[in-house]
């Protein structure tokens, strides 16, 4: 079982924040190499942020993977998927009401046998990821926790 987890919707605000270029045609030359510097340095740093988690579940092997690659630096962590012993379902009200969709956002954990929790999403409020945590506690064969 393979999944990915991005914060891609940090790209979308980088693409928004290079949109005040368009604009710096319509200024004064002496004034357009300070903005278009200043921009592009703010959204290079941002860029550094980027990355892309790939988590892996793989029984042939049995090992539990997950990748984080971003611009600057790489961290792999991989152990037994006997270390696994619960996947946890976190749910919290973000306040936006049925008017916006789903109120509630959920965060997928698994817990190892040491006590450690390792975080496998960040915060979505999608009922994807819900459905996620139970097919991953499915697969591996171990309970999983709603906790909110």
């Amino acid at each position: 079982m393979r999944f990915r987890s991005s914060n891609a919707g940090f790209l979308v605000i980088l693409l928004a924040l290079m949109l005040p270029l368009a604009g710096l045609w319509y200024t004064n030359v002496s004034q357009r190499t300070a903005l278009a510097w200043g921009s592009a340095s703010v959204c290079l740093v941002a860029l550094c942020f980027l990355y892309v988690e790939t988590c892996e579940l793989n029984k042939l092997t049995g090992q539990f993977l997950m990748r984080r690659t971003g611009l600057l630096r790489a961290r792999t962590i991989s152990f037994p998927l006997g270390e696994i012993t619960r996947v946890n379902i976190k749910t919290r009200d973000f306040g936006g009401g049925y008017r916006l969709g789903n109120p509630y956002a959920f965060q997928l954990t698994l817990t190892r046998a040491s006590g450690d929790e390792l975080k496998l999403t960040g915060w979505r409020s999608s009922l994807n990821i819900q459905q996620r945590g139970f097919a991953i506690a499915e697969f591996l064969g171990v309970p999983s926790d709603t906790i909110s």
